[in-house]
């Protein structure tokens, strides 16, 4: 079953957006956004006696600061999240209207995001190594598409691209990839519960201008949910969203971007939530680049992300905290920029200052240095007689 018009980029209930309802739809959209921020509030604010007790771990050196920290940020946001659907659908003939049609799928991304989640849960209580939870984002991405979620097409300059056969090997890999993303920056006090809300909030004013209100309340609601847990989880932290959380708020989003950009030719511009979750694309990509070059595994724990490098470079909690939100506020603007000025020469101003940026960031914080200087490119450069970089900055 592919998500059509029909399903869950919008169905039936097309006919809310009247011009005289749209207004309706967007107030139900901003309700389930403000019920999913109340809800991870009072969560958060109550999970601190036995469950936070039993949560609590030593952390991996250098991932969060502390000796024993409360991972309930997985808790936190999937009740807020739930909440709002639930709340909002059983208040609004709206919500009822736009969720009604599509409690099947929806059913699905459920139970996958419970599986997700419970890995992560069990991962923050007893850390696992990275099969068990990869086989874990395998099963939730295999729910979700055998639910609909899936690409279908891709939009190239000679026209859409049918997927066929590597429809399903290519949903799941950019499931894989955001669920990742999200938990590789998931490192200090506020950075992935942050960039979440960023690009959270920013598909969802882009799904609604699509005119897909499920996908766009979906959205809202995942946005007021990682909002409500961000004041717990800001410098200094006292909460932490941990693998629970952050594994389920980049798998959900990832879903969801699966679903809610269908324009009215069928194709989906891919492009538009890979920007706004760029930065965290970005994280994973230098990752497994640094160390595979590097000749190490893939997906062993190290010290020299993004935040990490930051930090050596002198920022403190609350600096490195605005930098990143700069990053990952920088990318979800220019996806809304690519949106609402596509086919302008201010959409792709915007989008190339945005990446010239984060270029120049990451050969300031001395990426170019370490790739140029990792074991394999030192081999070629040996061979071909090239020179040594100089001494990375920002290290």
């Amino acid at each position: 079953m592919t998500l059509t018009a029909s399903a869950l980029a919008g169905g039936p209930p097309l006919f809310l957006l009247t011009a005289g309802l749209s207004h309706t739809i967007a107030s139900t959209i901003a309700a389930a956004g403000a019920v999913a921020f109340a809800a991870t509030l009072l969560v958060t604010l109550l999970a601190r006696f036995d469950l936070v007790l039993r949560l609590r771990r030593p952390s991996r050196p250098g991932r969060q600061r502390g000796e024993e920290q409360p991972r309930v940020g997985g808790l936190a946001v999937l009740c807020g999240f739930s909440a709002a659907i639930l709340l909002v659908s059983g208040f609004s003939h709206t919500a009822e209207q736009l969720l009604a049609p599509h409690w099947r799928p929806l059913g699905m991304l459920t139970l996958a995001g419970l599986v997700v989640f419970g890995v992560g849960l069990w991962d923050d209580a007893r850390e696992l190594g990275y099969l068990p939870k990869l086989l874990a984002l395998l099963l939730g991405a295999g729910l979700v598409f055998a639910a609909g979620f899936r690409f279908g097409e891709l939009p190239m300059p000679w026209g859409a691209w049918r997927l066929g056969l590597l429809d399903g090997p290519l949903t799941v890999l950019w499931l894989l990839l955001l669920a990742n993303a999200i938990n590789l920056i998931d490192g200090k006090d506020g950075v992935a519960t942050g960039i979440a809300f960023f690009a959270s909030g920013s598909l969802a004013i882009i799904a609604f201008d699509l005119r897909h209100p499920l996908v766009s309340l979906l959205y809202a609601a995942l946005a007021g949910a990682a909002l409500g847990f961000l004041p717990f989880n800001l410098p200094t932290a006292r909460r932490y969203l941990g693998d629970s959380g952050a594994l389920l708020l980049g798998f959900l989003i990832g879903a969801l971007s699966l679903a809610g950009f269908i324009d009215g030719t069928g194709r989906i511009p891919a492009t538009l939530p890979a920007i706004a979750l760029g930065f965290p694309i970005l994280e994973t990509i230098l990752a497994l680049a640094r160390r595979l070059l590097d000749l190490r595994h893939p997906f062993h724990y190290d010290r020299d992300h993004i935040h990490d490098r930051l930090e050596r470079a002198g920022l403190g909690p609350v600096a490195l905290v605005v930098a990143t939100y700069v990053g990952g506020g920088a990318f979800a603007a220019a996806a809304l920029a690519v949106h609402f000025a596509r086919n302008t020469l201010w959409a792709s101003l915007s989008f190339t200052a945005v990446v010239a940026a984060a270029i120049a960031a990451l050969v300031w914080l001395g990426y170019a240095t370490t790739l140029w200087e990792s074991r394999l490119l030192s081999l070629v450069r040996r061979r071909l007689g090239l020179p040594r970089a100089s001494r990375p900055a920002g290290r």
